[in-house]
């Protein structure tokens, strides 16, 4: 009877270690991809890069251009926020999220223009500002490839949004399972090089569109 009673106990303690350790692998599979929001660009972005170019006293010397561009980069990145939207379908959506990324990048470019051009800035401070140019350049030829790729991977409209060594993708689906979730980041990474921990994926299904 010992003899059972231990067997017993032995198989109770094996059941419970595989289920700690499927949890464990559930969990860190899981945690490979954030599901969120789309990145709503930063207010004060635009003015924090231009005096992190600028030497010394030439801070405090920055046209006032600068300023207005700032501002310019904080009203199109508010609305990157798709919850403050109001649209009645699908197609809706993803025209304005790409006219609004449109926006904030057009206000970085103009902004990193007027920064190579002014005189008051030093020239290892244009130099910064032409390699985030570039940068940016090439951030928006990786969000255009990606967005071909998911489009051939199926998906009727993908839209990716990249800052900061992160990104955020939708997709246009009413429900995405584990397997498509991680094949979208898992794309986005090998395209892009950022890191898997770093991708937001979302679906939007929305309102049908209207023939």
């Amino acid at each position: 009877m010992r003899l059972e009673n231990q067997r017993k106990l032995l198989l109770i303690l094996v059941l419970l270690v595989a289920v700690v350790a499927l949890w464990y692998v559930k969990q860190n599979r899981e945690g490979r991809i954030i599901i969120g929001k789309p990145p709503v660009a930063p207010a004060e972005g635009a003015d924090r890069e231009e005096t992190d170019v600028l030497d010394g006293g030439e801070t405090q010397n920055r046209d006032a251009a600068g300023e207005e561009v700032a501002g310019e980069e904080a009203a199109a990145g508010s609305g990157l926020d798709p919850e403050n939207w109001d649209l009645e379908s699908s197609r809706d959506f993803f025209v304005e999220y790409r006219l609004q990324r449109d926006r904030v990048r057009a206000s970085e470019i103009e902004m990193l223009e007027r920064m190579i051009e002014n005189p008051n800035i030093s020239p290892e401070g244009k130099k910064k500002a032409e390699a985030q140019l570039l940068a940016l350049t090439a951030a928006m030829e990786e969000e255009l490839l990606v967005e071909n790729m998911l489009k051939a991977q199926g998906y009727k409209e993908a839209i990716i949004f990249k800052k900061d060594g992160q990104a955020s993708v939708v997709v246009q689906a009413v429900k995405l399972n584990e397997e498509q979730f991680l094949q979208i980041a898992e794309t986005v990474s090998n395209a892009t090089g950022v890191r898997m921990e770093n991708i937001a994926v979302l679906e939007h299904g929305g309102i049908p569109d209207k023939e």
